[in-house]
């Protein structure tokens, strides 16, 4: 009913819903949309380079302007993510750093999952063993995952573009330290506990793979890399954040031990 009302104070009507590719995106409710007449349309928007092509389509769709500038997004996405493989080739395959993925807090990636895919496009393949494309959710006993070798726990969490952000489940104003607290019982065992990092969602995919190259390989990326990225992204595409939206100061980006470890 509330898909069909805003319809009907839309000028011209809702032509459609904008969701992720995967079909557990608007699962719940992808019925009341087809009973309101109101179509869904998936983009590809969590994996690299297709993510690349979603902002193509979506650009495309919106018409010329928004076409105009999905390509130019374009243009700078492939343009970091060549310069990001141009430096990962000088890492010796031996020295690779290896990382396991999460979403939602505790929901382990397996080996084909978009977030998986993406850490390995920043130089570090995966140990998880879960052979799907999708995450399972932790549970009260689990250990298998405990024992994988892995130098650090990617855990990928929509932070928004601000210091602290609202869970949207619970309303509740979370800090960075919040964030570590909820889910830190479900690592705290692992050697890498201390190499684990949330990164915001909210960034551009490429922007996610600067920051976790920089992170993975300091040494070659240099400090600032991921910052440097991000802030040609908001310079060109995000007007709306204001002039002086500064990534570095301004937001979240990501969220690491040291930063909450004397707030723990």
């Amino acid at each position: 009913q509330a898909f069909m009302d805003l319809d009907s104070r839309t000028e011209g009507g809702i032509d459609a819903v904008i969701a992720q590719n995967s079909a557990s995106y608007l699962k719940t409710s992808a019925a009341f949309l087809k009973n309101a007449g109101v179509s869904i349309l998936r983009f590809e928007a969590a994996e690299g380079m297709d993510s690349i092509s979603g902002a193509l389509t979506i650009g495309y769709i919106l018409g010329e302007e928004a076409e105009k500038q999905s390509i130019e997004y374009a243009d700078l996405s492939y343009r970091v993510m060549e310069e990001v493989q141009e430096k990962l080739k000088t890492v010796d395959e031996a020295d690779l750093k290896k990382s396991f993925s999460v979403t939602m807090g505790y929901y382990l990636c397996g080996k084909e999952s978009d977030y998986s895919g993406l850490t390995a496009l920043a130089g570090s393949p995966t140990v998880s063993t879960l052979d799907d494309d999708g995450s399972t959710k932790l549970v009260d006993g689990d250990e298998y995952y405990l024992n994988w070798d892995a130098d650090y726990i990617v855990s990928y969490r929509t932070l928004d573009y601000s210091i602290d952000y609202t869970d949207i489940s619970t309303g509740k104003t979370m800090t960075p330290s919040d964030t570590w607290k909820a889910y830190m019982k479900w690592f705290i065992n692992m050697d890498c506990y201390e190499n684990m990092v949330y990164i915001n969602t909210s960034m551009p995919v490429v922007c996610r793979i600067a920051y976790l190259a920089e992170l993975f390989y300091p040494e070659v990326f240099g400090e600032g890399y991921g910052d440097s990225v991000h802030q040609e992204f908001v310079d060109s595409f995000m007007s709306y954040m204001g002039e002086d939206f500064d990534v570095s100061e301004d937001m979240t980006c990501l969220i690491t031990y040291d930063m909450v470890k004397d707030e723990l």
